[in-house]
């Protein structure tokens, strides 16, 4: 879990917005939250931040959810994201 905050840049999850079934964003994140913890320069946030890879109608695009969709991927939070993804397609990018 630290690893995957130290290293990953962002969760990708896909949604088809065809199927109109996007993941509970909102509940995943209140189920998951970054966690805080001090250091010597002041509080720091450990998360990852969200980006949803859109498709539809052969269109597709990225949307990057910003500061407040950050959460912490623990085994459970990945869990969580991956059952509400499209294809089950969520995965942390490292790049």
């Amino acid at each position: 879990e630290t690893a995957r905050c130290k290293f990953g840049r962002y969760l990708r999850v896909a949604v088809d917005v065809e199927k109109g079934m996007p993941p509970d964003i909102s509940r995943l994140v209140k189920d998951f939250p970054a966690r805080s913890e001090m250091s010597e320069q002041g509080e720091l946030l450990r998360g990852l931040p969200v980006r949803l890879s859109l498709r539809c109608a052969g269109a597709s695009a990225e949307l990057h959810l910003g500061e407040a969709a950050k959460f912490f991927p623990s085994d459970a939070a990945l869990a969580s994201w991956t059952a509400q993804a499209d294809q089950r397609l969520a995965s942390i990018v490292y790049e």
